[in-house]
């Protein structure tokens, strides 16, 4: 009853003004850097009476019992009595550095996966095997795995390292790709696609809230059409 008070008095002051007020976020290091950083001067253009907490973390707040307006997080969601809203699947692929393609050879087909070095990513499916597909074919590639991290960053500097092959975020490769740092493996197929999502603790959202989320949502459909 409280929250959904404070919500009605901010929303009346949105009638009023601009969405206005401090906007506090939980959300991992990767999705800060990667993602969001750029997000956030283009959303305080908009908004300049909305400024920002980030908390940077790998924990899972409690969204019910900490002060965060809201958590962004990769992956399947564990906890069922939170408010989510999709803002993106992830196009991810599997990336390797020319060092460990010279190594260890390229991989012409999925199979050829099972005789390399994996580097997992914890988000989701990818977490023990591989799902790959071309559009007409479907292949479950069970992983050997050296390294397994739950950041995107850390597993784009493995692969660049030569640590093995890695799942990445497309956009996020591309410039490795530009540079030689990486190269594409097995670029017909596709992994699947990994959900990034807005959680919050309840509906009853104040308005600097909801213009975020409506904010980021928006771009990332224009990513995702990219």
């Amino acid at each position: 009853m409280v929250d959904e008070a404070r919500v009605a008095h901010e929303d009346i002051e949105a009638y009023i003004s601009a969405p206005r007020g401090r906007l506090r976020i939980s959300l991992t290091a990767d999705l800060a850097t990667v993602f969001l950083a750029p997000l956030l001067v283009e959303f305080r253009a908009l908004h300049p009476d909305i400024t920002f907490d980030i908390d940077v973390s790998p924990r899972r707040v409690d969204l019910h019992s900490e002060p965060f307006d809201m958590a962004l997080r990769i992956g399947a969601l564990e906890d069922s009595s939170l408010v989510a809203r999709r803002l993106a699947l992830l196009r991810v692929g599997l990336y390797a550095s020319p060092g460990y393609i010279k190594a260890r050879g390229l991989p012409k087909r999925p199979e050829d996966l099972a005789r390399h070095s994996a580097i997992r990513v914890l988000y989701g499916p990818q977490n023990a095997f591989w799902n790959l597909s071309n559009g007409k074919q479907s292949r479950r590639v069970a992983l050997k795995s050296p390294f397994t991290a739950n950041n995107l960053s850390v597993i784009r500097s493995l692969a660049i390292l030569g640590a093995g092959i890695g799942v990445l975020d497309e956009g996020m490769a591309r410039e490795d790709l530009r540079q030689r740092r990486l190269v594409r493996v097995l670029p017909p197929w596709t992994l699947d696609r990994i959900p990034l999502y807005a959680i919050m603790a309840t509906r009853f959202m104040p308005a600097k809230t909801r213009a975020f989320v409506d904010f980021l949502s928006a771009r990332f459909t224009r990513l995702n059409e990219e």
